[in-house]
């Protein structure tokens, strides 16, 4: 099997990120990766469930760079906002 092989922890970093980009307009995530930093971010969760609680709650968040990881998940948000855009104009 060829490909990138990620570790839990890069795993953790992407869904962390994904759940934080879902709570952002598509100008807002290319603004993320742009300024190279995330406020509002669960930085010290140990899983998503603890991730998703902390930015429904407002608590425990910090401000954390955009790593490499980060940049792929936002894109992949990005690409769903394209793809839903695509979606509403051919109705």
């Amino acid at each position: 099997m060829s490909g990138t092989r990620i570790n839990k922890k890069q795993y953790l970093r992407y869904a962390k990120t994904y759940l934080y980009a879902t709570r952002l307009s598509k100008d807002e995530c290319i603004e993320k990766i742009m300024a190279g930093k995330m406020d509002n971010y669960p930085v010290r969760q140990q899983n998503v469930e603890e991730a998703y609680l902390a930015l429904d709650h407002g608590v425990g968040l910090g401000i954390t760079n955009v790593s490499k990881t980060d940049q792929f998940a936002i894109m992949e948000r990005i690409h769903n906002y394209a793809d839903k855009d695509k979606e509403t104009s051919s109705d």
